[in-house]
C-alpha cells in the first residue's frame, strides 16, 4: 500500500506511533547503557577475573530495573551533577512513556493537533536520551582511565564484548537470546507456545 491510498488521519495516527515507538526505543537503550556501562566499568577495575564473571554480571545487571540501575551506576560519574540530574529525569521519562503516555493522551490522540503535541514530546525526548546515552560511555572512558585502565584496554574490552554478542546473535538464529546470546528454551504450552531465556529470563512468544 503506498502512502496515497492512506487516509491523512491514519496516516498521521501513524506517524504519531512511529514517533512514540522510537522514544521508547531510546529510552530501552539508555537502560540498557546503563547496564553495560556498570559492566565494562567492572571489569576495568578488574572486578571480573575470567569471562564467566563478566557472563553473570550482564545477566544479572540485566534483570534489575531502571531505577536500582541508576543508583548502582552514581559512583562512576563523579562530579558530573548534571549527568545524575539527567540520569532521574530519564528514568521518569522512561515510567511516563511506558506507563502513563497513552492514557495522559487519550483526548490527545483523537485529534490532528493533539497527535501533533504528542509527537513533539516524543521527539524531544528522542533527543534528549540520544544526549544522555552519548555520556554514559564518556563517564566510564573517564573512570577507567582514572583507575589506570588505558584507553585502547578499554576500547578492546568493549569491542570483544560487542563482537562475542554479534557473532553469537549470527549463529544462533531466531531460538537465541538477543540480550545476552544463549539458547533460548521452550517453556509455554501447546496453547501459547513461548521461549525464555534460562540465563536473564527474557521471554518472546513464538
Amino acid at each position: 500500500m503506498i502512502q496515497e491510498d492512506i487516509d491523512p488521519e491514519a496516516h498521521h495516527t501513524r506517524e504519531m506511533y512511529a514517533r512514540y515507538g522510537l522514544a521508547m526505543y531510546f529510552a530501552q537503550a539508555v537502560e540498557a547503557a546503563i547496564k553495560s556501562a556498570i559492566v565494562m566499568a567492572e571489569v576495568s577495575s578488574g572486578v571480573h577475573a575470567s569471562r564467566s564473571d563478566f557472563d553473570e554480571s550482564s545477566a544479572r545487571y540485566f534483570k534489575i530495573v531502571f531505577g536500582r540501575l541508576v543508583e548502582k551506576f552514581r559512583p562512576y560519574v563523579g562530579s558530573d551533577v548534571e549527568l545524575e540530574q539527567d540520569l532521574q529525569l530519564a528514568l521518569a521519562l522512561r515510567n511516563q512513556l511506558a506507563h502513563h503516555f497513552f492514557w495522559d493522551h487519550a483526548a490527545d490522540a483523537m485529534m490532528f493537533e493533539g497527535r501533533k503535541r504528542m509527537m513533539t514530546e516524543c521527539d524531544a525526548a528522542v533527543e534528549f536520551l540520544q544526549d544522555v546515552d552519548s555520556r554514559l560511555e564518556e563517564v566510564v572512558r573517564g573512570y577507567s582511565e582514572s583507575i589506570g585502565t588505558s584507553p585502547a584496554v578499554f576500547e578492546a574490552r568493549l569491542t570483544e564484548s560487542t563482537s562475542e554478542l554479534l557473532r553469537g546473535r549470527a549463529e544462533g538464529g531466531a531460538n537465541q537470546c538477543g540480550r545476552c546470546a544463549q539458547p533460548m528454551i521452550s517453556v509455554g504450552s501447546v496453547r501459547r507456545p513461548c521461549l525464555e531465556c534460562p540465563k536473564c529470563g527474557s521471554v518472546s512468544l513464538t
